[in-house]
């Protein structure tokens, strides 16, 4: 693994026993989305994947004003749920990523609740069983 910021912390003790840049504040772009992903299948059954939505102006200028990547849809094209996922995790853009945020939840703001309560129950879980998806 390449990266300029990490922690490592002692999983019996909790305690950080090495950091490298690890009080910088980054933005962590890739990694909501796959937090977008995981919080959004564990939501959405698997006969919503193929249900349409429309592309809204806030998912595309939402990511276009951050300055992110984007999956290349455009406001208004109607595409399945299902490439919304693929559109959040195969090009990364976070177009696909705040709309299959907004169809989940409503709104960016309560789906980014929903995914800070993920992550509290992940906490303390073996990595598989953390990401483990509800069926």
């Amino acid at each position: 693994m390449v990266s300029n910021y990490a922690i490592l912390i002692n999983n019996d003790t909790k305690q950080i026993v090495g950091s490298l840049n690890g009080t910088d504040r980054i933005v962590p772009a890739s990694m909501t989305k796959v937090m977008t992903v995981l919080t959004a299948a564990r939501h959405i059954k698997p006969e919503q994947l193929d249900e349409k939505v429309t592309l809204s102006h806030e998912a595309v200028d939402f990511s276009y004003a951050g300055g992110g990547s984007t999956s290349g849809f455009v406001e208004g094209e109607e595409i399945t749920v299902r490439d919304l996922f693929y559109g959040t995790i195969l090009p990364s853009g976070g177009d696909a990523a705040t709309q299959l945020a907004m169809y989940v939840a409503g709104d960016v703001d309560t789906f980014v609740g929903m995914m800070n309560d993920e992550v509290k129950d992940m906490i303390g879980k073996t990595p598989l069983d953390a990401i483990a998806v509800n069926k």
